[in-house]
């Protein structure tokens, strides 16, 4: 009996503890640039780096670490991304710093519109995945 009642006590331990790693996960809060933040990179491919070591899933947020009306971050087209044809960007953050939460999931193309920051490389894609639960 007493090993049925340690196996029980296991089992449900192993339950609630898969089910809070379940609920934390896709809950990361990603500084964009790292320590660097939202600012006019330092080479081209900056943000492209970026993006291709981090993993950005459906329930993360975005953190746009810049100073107050020196860059903005608007979201862009795939087209309007990589030519930097910003008459249809919806600037979703006007005044740094400020998040963006990422509630679907497929390809996200961020700039600033900022004098010719999106000339310059900055501007961000990202692939955002399903959540996993």
């Amino acid at each position: 009996m007493t090993t049925l009642n340690f196996n029980m006590f296991v089992f449900i331990a192993m339950v609630i503890a898969s089910s809070s790693f379940y609920s934390c996960a896709g809950k990361t809060k990603h500084v964009v640039g790292d320590d660097f933040g939202w600012n006019r990179p330092k080479y081209t491919e900056f943000y492209a780096e970026y993006s291709s070591v981090n993993t950005f899933t459906v329930g993360d947020s975005l953190y746009f670490n810049f100073l107050n009306e020196s860059h903005n971050v608007a979201t862009v087209s795939p087209e309007a991304y990589h030519e930097c044809k910003l008459d249809d960007a919806q600037v979703v953050i006007k005044t740094g710093p400020g998040s963006i939460d990422l509630t679907t999931e497929g390809v996200h193309h961020y700039v600033s519109t900022i004098n010719d920051d999106c000339q310059v490389h900055q501007k961000l894609a990202i692939l955002v995945h399903p959540s996993p639960v």
